[in-house]
């Protein structure tokens, strides 16, 4: 293996140490008695930190960690 190939195996591992990857956070979703349905189609977080959920036929979930309140349009006409 020539030197060239040497340095090159070496800066390129140098420089992947040191490299740093973005912290990922973990929550876990409500429980299912929670929310009104199963299925969620899209997770959200707004400004204030409250987690929604649009979810397929029980509306719009908004959380704040301790519970979760839906909003949904039935009986409205």
């Amino acid at each position: 293996m020539s030197l060239k190939y040497c340095y090159s195996f070496l800066l390129s591992l140098l420089i992947g140490l040191s490299a740093t990857a973005q912290q990922v956070l973990m929550t876990e979703l409500p429980t299912q008695e929670l929310l009104p349905v199963a299925h969620i189609h899209r997770i959200f977080q707004d400004s204030e930190g409250y987690m929604w959920y649009a979810t397929e036929g029980g509306g719009l979930c908004r959380d704040n960690g301790y519970e979760a309140h839906s909003f949904n349009t039935f009986g409205i006409n």
